[in-house]
């Protein structure tokens, strides 16, 4: 699984995290996507995020999420992407998970 996920990303080639990605105000129209995940999913929180080989951008969020970046090993997506595991990551109570 990891192999195909950086291959993959390869494949994608990479998004380039300059300030004009960093800066970029909210947009809009991402908000009222990540509205309808939260009320479909019946979710607190949702966002979209953007990755390099070494960090996690959050670009738009709604809920308990804020805009930034940090390393990936503080992360979920970093547990996911590190996985052997083909199953869905489910995470009941992100407060009480130890990852």
């Amino acid at each position: 699984m990891r192999l195909r996920t950086i291959n993959a990303l390869k494949t994608a080639g990479s998004v380039k995290m300059d300030a004009d990605a960093i800066d970029a105000p909210p947009d809009p129209e991402i908000a009222s996507i990540l509205k309808l995940v939260q009320s479909i999913f019946e979710a607190p929180a949702a966002l979209v995020a953007l990755f390099d080989d070494r960090r996690i951008f959050i670009r738009d969020a709604e809920g308990a999420f804020k805009r930034g970046d940090f390393p990936w090993r503080w992360s979920f997506c970093g547990w996911t992407m590190a996985s052997r595991n083909d199953q869905i990551m489910v995470i009941p109570d992100a407060l009480k998970d130890a990852r």
